[in-house]
């Protein structure tokens, strides 16, 4: 990092501390000063409450010391990577208002075999961002889960929220299969829920993942914070993919955003009476996304993988001309364990009982077994 840019950062960081990540404020004192550190030495009163007139932001300036914040910030092992610095990922550059300045971190930084680790990564791999519902069914969890594992054993980057339901699912996932994700948070580092830490960890602590923020440390969740994320998961990847989400649904405004940028948006299909996958199929129709009807598309698109090379990946050769046990064994994976009740729901096998004679002609065959949690194939 050049000295010129460490000033910068140095300042931005304050600004960005003391306004709480008031983004409106550091855009227009950007563009007022084109520099954060004449800005902090030049900006008059009158004006800061002109542009901040929500936050006192005169009083937490006064208050703000930029050199011991900037202290604080390298002792906490948080990374702020500002537009200047050549590890700022240039797929964000091309969004219509990147972020000034991204916070990241994860022990890319400690285990990096280059300077400039997010670039490194982001040319090296793939990037893929996976969105979806907080509240996903059991069909949702089962196809994300099946189609980050068709991607196993490739090089591709998994991006996706933090958040509950599709997100979570979508990270765990890739740490499964050994593959990298980036999570992109609506707050500070320092504004996690106590639910969200040990899945935090795991990505912080994982070979080639890191958790990125446009906020300061501190700064906590707020509701319009997260259209704010939505953008960037969209404009840290060509493609961004939808694998379950309703018509009102916060992964729909990523999915538009990376259309507006001309990026590739893929759709998960479904069952046109499901609620749960109105918005992957608003998508569709609307020419929006394309639609994702194999498991090895995405393989192909993304790695040019021939179909036939990844077919053991998720679903074993076994054909049989008993619909319902068909239907079973397309479902299990060998790594997961499937509920009875997401068997039930996605089989649309009619009965309980049914199923777990189906189940149980399946296990004497040596195919699937009985684990915590369900089911799962036999290796």
């Amino acid at each position: 990092m050049t000295s010129k840019i460490l000033i910068e950062s140095i300042y931005y960081h304050a600004w960005a501390t003391a306004s709480k990540s008031n983004l409106s404020l550091l855009h227009n004192l950007r563009a007022r000063f084109t520099s954060f550190e004449y800005a902090w030495k030049n900006a008059t009163g009158q004006l800061l409450a002109t542009l901040s007139p929500e936050t006192d932001i005169i009083m937490q300036k006064a208050k703000t010391d930029p050199r011991n914040e900037w202290e604080k910030l390298e002792k906490s092992t948080i990374h702020l990577i500002l537009q200047e610095n050549p590890d700022y990922p240039a797929l964000l550059k091309q969004l219509p208002h990147p972020p000034i300045g991204i916070y990241v971190q994860g022990n890319i930084f400690k285990n990096a075999s280059s300077t400039n680790p997010l670039t490194q990564i982001l040319a090296d791999y793939t990037p893929l961002s996976v969105v979806g519902t907080r509240r996903p069914s059991p069909y949702g969890i089962i196809q994300t889960q099946k189609i980050i594992q068709s991607l196993a054993q490739t090089k591709t980057l998994i991006i996706s929220g933090l958040a509950h339901g599709i997100d979570t699912i979508a990270h765990e996932t890739a740490l499964l299969e050994d593959l990298p994700t980036w999570a992109v948070i609506g707050h500070g580092h320092n504004a996690f829920s106590y639910s969200r830490m040990p899945l935090v960890n795991l990505i912080r602590e994982s070979n080639l993942g890191c958790i990125i923020s446009e906020y300061a440390p501190n700064t906590p969740a707020l509701a319009y914070h997260f259209p704010q994320r939505n953008r960037i998961i969209a404009g840290l990847s060509q493609h961004t993919l939808v694998t379950e989400a309703p018509i009102k649904s916060g992964a729909l405004i990523t999915a538009h955003s990376a259309f507006e940028m001309n990026r590739e948006v893929f759709a998960l299909t479904a069952d046109i009476d499901r609620t749960d996958c109105a918005g992957n199929l608003d998508l569709i129709e609307r020419s929006i996304a394309t639609p994702i009807t194999s498991y090895n598309q995405l393989p192909g698109i993304l790695h040019g993988i021939a179909k036939n090379s990844q077919q053991s990946l998720f679903k074993p050769p076994m054909q049989f001309s008993d619909t319902d046990l068909q239907k079973i064994i397309d479902t299990l994976t060998y790594k997961y364990a499937t509920p009875v009740s997401q068997l039930l729901e996605s089989t649309k096998i009619p009965t309980v009982g049914l199923l777990f004679q189906k189940l149980s002609e399946l296990e004497i065959e040596g195919l699937i077994e009985q684990v915590p949690g369900g089911y799962r194939l036999k290796k």
